[in-house]
């Protein structure tokens, strides 16, 4: 749970940083405002991802029931993909807003956002293995995150 946490921030920090530079280039933003816009919308989808999708993913409590014996475990690395497949969209988006002068906002913002919610999540998933030991795992059951220690 922690290391998919871990990595998925570093690939969405990459890519936020990536398309930050990407849209200096190509719409000629300049560096200040996609700096600064850039950092409000990190905050704002950050918090937003954060409460929607990652703390569901965090342990609350001190006891999570033992995982079964013959678990398999798979890691999550296809959350930076999903991104990546959403990113016409969000191109869009950024070139529609650009006109309200908020590209900055949604790219790279809304990447670095995400990037923070999960950079959050995996240090406090990472808290609660030292404090209490074990592995925090992760079972998605119709659509209602089940988490398992092992």
């Amino acid at each position: 749970m922690r290391a998919n946490l871990l990595a998925s921030a570093t690939s969405l920090a990459a890519l936020a940083v990536a398309l930050g530079c990407l849209m200096v280039l190509v719409f000629d933003w300049s560096w200040s405002y996609t700096v600064l816009w850039g950092l409000t919308g990190a905050a704002l989808w950050g918090a937003l991802d954060f409460f929607i999708n990652v703390r569901h993913q965090v342990p609350e409590g001190t006891r999570l029931v033992a995982a079964p014996s013959d678990v398999m475990i798979d890691r999550d690395g296809r959350r930076p993909l999903r991104m990546v497949l959403w990113l016409p969209v969000f191109l869009g988006l950024a070139w529609l807003v650009d006109r309200w002068d908020l590209g900055a906002l949604f790219i790279p913002g809304q990447f670095a956002g995400y990037a923070l919610a999960s950079l959050a999540g995996g240090v406090l998933v990472g808290r609660w293995q030292n404090r209490h030991g074990g592995t925090v795992l992760l079972r998605w059951n119709s659509d209602e995150p089940e988490l398992y220690v092992r």
